[in-house]
């Protein structure tokens, strides 16, 4: 047998029969373990001999620790013991496996605006349980200066690098656009003006000094005044790249502004009353870039009105066009209306005597003419109430035109055939003279038909009544009628002369006086001298009121 106690035996190895002790059969099996990689070596688990009988038998692992690398290590048993001969000891092997260690490399990252320099992310950093003396760098290691993300790696170095399995972690590291503006300032120009050189100016704000951000200027082609305005665009351009900023070009405007024409109307422009209105004239001054007057539409205006006067002359529609501001001279320049000429001709008339000067004729517009709707009031009259032919007609009155008839100038023509005749029927005078010369009863001067005594008064009497040119009427009370004694000779006829008895005393200077219906005149010849009468060839002359005149010849002798 086998055991503790076989020692106290001798034992035949081998024998026939019964009672033969074969070796026991035991399992030495060896440690086994695994770990990560913690940089420290470490022991398998115990060895283990097992079976139905080991008696004083052990084992140990061979090898007793692993590591302190990566790596799996077989761990054989190593059996001991003071009777080992009597088992059969099978060995099973263990291992011990001591994993990489997980460690995670994280580069760096980082973000800035753009800034004209260079700059380094965060530091990369190597993580996990144990870690070693491994260490991590960033690549690269700095970034920029221009605007963009640069991808970060992490490098990682240290002693056993095979004893980690890495991880690694990029990073980023960004540099963004720098905000920035570029401010135009607006320009302008006149009309017919060349740009200004340069065009404008501007400035920036925000950008990176050392770039040197520079701008040159252009403009949406054109030259008529605003509007529209002509956008400026500004052109950057830099010593460094300007995809390094987000840029806010504001942009300006710029103006042509209207020039300025100046119209003057040409002065001494008028019109006659009552005609259209011509087209009014004018010069300017101000055209620019080449314009002529054709850029001109509308006309000048002036101020309302119709009447004879000077009106203000407006600009009314005239207009240069878009390019221009169109004023008027400050000097004003007016418009005249001027009076309408017309002749107004006084037409032939015949009335009878009525006492007065009107004349029923109504006077004719023999030059020019009256406005449509205005209305010619004239009148013409005698130039005496007088009977006689040929007698002047005068024309007076004015157009109603609205302005008290000063929108004509009205030239008045007289005519020299106005006729009045008579009022009164006369039948001569009465005795002692009898008839007279209109009768063809009153003599001559070389017949006279009466003589009276040098010193005598002569009655001088006539009766007159009205005549309305047919018939004679009521015998007429009124008027005043005067006698006129004319000289015309010293020669005297041979009738004898009549010493004539006056009836009633004569009136003062030389007017009839009315008595019992007739109208008397006391003519008394006395006196002599240069003064008074003497004897020759005399005509008595009685004019009467109407201006009607009888006469008849007379001698006075001594």
């Amino acid at each position: 047998g086998t055991g503790t106690l076989a020692s106290n035996y001798n034992l035949p190895t081998s024998a026939s029969g019964a009672g033969q002790i074969t070796p026991a059969d035991v399992t030495a099996t060896a440690g086994n373990g695994s770990n990560v990689y913690d940089g420290a070596t470490h022991a398998p688990s115990a060895c283990v001999v097992s079976g139905a009988y080991i008696g004083g038998l052990s084992c140990v692992n061979s090898p007793a620790s692993v590591g302190p690398g990566v790596g799996t290590t077989v761990i054989s048993p190593v059996t001991s013991g003071a009777d080992l001969a009597n088992f059969t000891v099978t060995p099973v092997d263990g291992s011990y496996t001591i994993d990489p260690a997980l460690v995670t490399a994280t580069a760096g990252s980082g973000s800035t605006t753009y800034d004209g320099a260079t700059h380094s992310p965060s530091l990369c950093a190597v993580s996990g349980a144990y870690t070693g003396d491994l260490t991590c760098a960033n690549n690269p290691a700095s970034v920029g200066p221009n605007a963009g993300t640069t991808t970060i790696n992490a490098l990682v170095s240290g002693t056993g690098l095979g004893n980690f399995n890495i991880a690694y972690v990029a990073g980023s590291y960004t540099i963004d656009q720098r905000l920035a503006t570029w401010t135009t300032t607006s320009a302008s120009k006149t009309y017919g003006d060349s740009d200004p050189i340069g065009l404008t100016t501007g400035s920036g704000s925000n950008f990176v000094a050392a770039d040197n951000v520079t701008a040159t200027y252009s403009r949406v082609a054109g030259e008529n005044a605003s509007p529209p305005t002509y956008h400026i665009t500004a052109t950057l351009s830099a010593t460094g790249d300007l995809n390094n900023y987000i840029i806010t070009n504001a942009g300006a405007e710029f103006t042509i502004n209207k020039a300025t024409v100046t119209v003057t109307p040409n002065s001494g422009q008028s019109k006659v009353y009552g005609t259209g209105d011509p087209n009014l004239t004018y010069t300017a001054s101000g055209l620019t870039n080449g314009d002529t007057v054709s850029v001109f539409s509308g006309a000048l205006a002036r101020a309302a009105g119709a009447n004879v006067g000077t009106y203000a002359i407006t600009l009314g529609t005239l207009s240069a066009g878009g390019n221009y501001n169109t004023v008027l001279s400050a000097t004003p320049v007016t418009f005249e209306i001027t009076q309408r000429a017309i002749t107004v001709t006084a037409v032939t008339s015949t009335k009878i005597y009525d006492g007065n000067t009107s004349s029923s004729g109504i006077p004719t517009v023999t030059s020019g003419s009256i406005v449509s709707g205005d209305t010619g009031n004239f009148t013409q009259t005698f130039d005496t109430p007088l009977v006689g032919t040929g007698k002047t007609l005068t024309v007076s009155g004015s157009v109603s035109d609205g302005n008290g008839g000063n929108n004509y100038l009205v030239t008045f023509a007289t005519v020299s055939t106005g006729v009045i005749t008579t009022g009164y029927c006369f039948n001569g005078f009465f005795a002692p003279i009898g008839g007279s010369v209109e009768t063809l009863n009153g003599g001559s001067f070389a017949d006279p038909v009466r003589a009276f005594k040098l010193g005598s008064t002569i009655p001088v009497k006539f009766a007159i009544s009205s005549w309305n040119g047919t018939t004679c009427g009521a015998p007429v009370f009124t008027g005043i009628h005067t006698l006129q004694a004319i000289k015309y000779s010293n020669s005297v006829d041979s009738d004898p002369a009549i010493d004539a008895t006056p009836t009633d005393a004569a009136t003062t200077g030389n007017q009839f006086r009315l008595t019992d219906s007739e109208w008397h005149f006391n003519l008394s010849t006395k006196g002599g001298g240069p003064a008074g009468f003497t004897a020759g060839t005399w005509l008595l002359k009685a004019t009467l009121q109407d201006g009607s005149i009888h006469t008849v010849w007379i001698t006075i002798k001594k």
